[in-house]
């Protein structure tokens, strides 16, 4: 049996993760001889995912097979795009009010954070509610794991970050520390928690930046074995956003010709408070 659709506009509740996976798994009863369907686009108020071809087979009651394929998804803003994705998991499992991937795999062709090819697994229950882990993606030279949770109320995503490279961090990024002739070194490791409900947010950041390291062609700008540790708590309601942060700088040698700071004499914290409208 196959299906075709022409395009869905997704709830504004739920993030777009969470919804190419409940299209994928909409069924509750995947027929024995399988199931296929495709979606020429999902569109939201920022974002877009175009070419989207969803299979699903079972060889027998309680088994079953998914491969779920994308074409583009373009993300929301300047965050860019990603192609060539592609989804699988064998066997998915018929578990109680929902169905379990125990051990799926995914890759893409190109994304803003660089080719896949990594494990997932993930749960989802008729009542929407929907968890899916990605342990392992390569992110800049170092590891980086996700958690998504979704549900009626709302949803959170936690993003754990193991020795990225500032370096490779900086040229895959739009923002920049230091201009793009300067040397950068050094690695990061952190925790980031996003959450969301209708029209509120929040985002919790802890970041360590260890061994950073940065020079200036002519040698007059210059950081050596800075270790940075930036803590920031923001809440949005409405257009409104609410920020505190805090930044130490424990040790570490920084010059900018003439000036020449040494933390490890004087370490310094920043405390951060603000509004944004």
């Amino acid at each position: 049996m196959q299906l075709f659709f022409g395009q869905c506009r997704a709830a504004r509740r739920y993030p777009l993760a969470a919804w190419i996976i409940v299209c994928a798994l909409f069924s509750e009863r995947a027929p024995a001889l399988g199931l296929a369907f495709s979606v020429e686009s999902i569109v939201g108020d920022d974002w877009r995912v175009e070419g989207v071809s969803v299979a699903a087979g079972s060889e027998r009651p309680g088994r079953y097979a998914l491969d779920v394929s994308v074409g583009t998804v373009r993300l929301p803003g300047e965050y860019g795009t990603l192609s060539g994705i592609h989804l699988s998991c064998d066997p998915v499992r018929r578990d109680g009010d929902g169905w379990t991937c125990p051990a799926g795999r995914l890759s893409s062709d190109s994304s803003p954070i660089g080719v896949q090819e990594a494990e997932w697994s993930g749960r989802w229950t008729h009542d929407g509610r929907l968890n899916l882990e990605f342990p392992r993606l390569r992110v800049a030279n170092g590891e980086v794991s996700a958690t998504l949770e979704s549900q009626a109320a709302g949803w959170t995503l936690d993003i754990a970050a193991h020795r990225v490279s500032v370096d490779a961090a900086h040229r895959l990024s739009e923002a920049r520390i230091v201009p793009a002739d300067w040397t950068l070194d050094g690695y990061a490791n952190g925790r980031l928690r996003l959450q969301g409900v209708e029209n509120t947010g929040q985002a919790d950041l802890e970041l360590v930046v260890d061994g950073m390291a940065f020079a200036s062609p002519d040698g007059t700008q210059a950081a050596e074995d800075l270790v940075l540790r930036v803590d920031l708590a923001t809440r949005v309601q409405g257009d409104q956003w609410r920020f505190d942060g805090n930044l130490r700088w424990p040790t570490g040698a920084l010059y900018s010709e003439p000036l020449f700071v040494d933390a490890g004499e004087a370490p310094l914290t920043i405390d951060l408070t603000g509004v944004f409208e």
